[in-house]
């Protein structure tokens, strides 16, 4: 799949875990035909994403300024694939 140049980019915003991301996976950049840039989320390991309770107001400000950043280089949309992160949603 080429991307184009003239591309808008998308952001990925990652957790703190080192593991195979294949063509397919949301974090390769070879999964989408347009740029992607990536941002970790500081604090964010597995420790602290995998708990029963809810999520410190810290460590979602992390994540806000993760996809904040992303904005300001131009990213049109902000994805993940941590399903854990389906906590911080709003009910």
């Amino acid at each position: 799949m080429s991307i184009q140049p003239e591309s808008p980019p998308m952001g990925f915003i990652a957790v703190e875990l080192n593991f195979h991301r294949p063509p397919g996976d949301a974090k390769n950049e070879r999964t989408w035909p347009f740029p992607l840039i990536c941002r970790t989320a500081k604090d964010s390991f597995l420790s602290k994403l995998v708990t029963p309770g809810e999520y410190p107001e810290a460590f979602i400000d992390n994540f806000v300024e993760a996809g904040q950043w992303l904005a300001e280089q131009g990213c049109v949309g902000i994805l993940t694939s941590c399903g854990f992160l389906a906590m911080m949603q709003p009910m």
